[in-house]
């Protein structure tokens, strides 16, 4: 029976401590940028696009609550954000 076995190493707590800091101020720097740029505001067109599927299952898509709407009144505005939370079965194979 082969095992694959990965190498250990061994790190003093100066070296931990640096690695970590940097680890943190990296992933730090990343939510930066994603929190300074503004949400970009798509269409029903555009969120399609955007997914593989037509329009008007984008609008079915709102209405089962998958994507929430953020229009006013009857005009439907979509975070391109939101599409990153629909399920992968809804989305079409093509996904870009």
């Amino acid at each position: 029976m082969k095992t694959d076995r990965k190498p250990m190493y061994v790190i003093d707590g100066e070296d931990l401590e640096s690695l970590l800091r940097d680890i943190v101020k990296s992933e730090f720097a990343i939510l930066e940028g994603k929190l300074r740029t503004p949400p970009r505001i798509l269409t029903r067109e555009e969120a399609g696009q955007k997914i593989g599927v037509s329009k008007n299952t984008v609008s079915q898509y709102i209405k089962r609550g998958l994507i929430p709407n953020r229009g006013i009144g009857h005009k439907i505005l979509i975070l391109e954000s939101d599409l990153e939370t629909i399920p992968t079965k809804y989305k079409h194979r093509n996904f870009k």
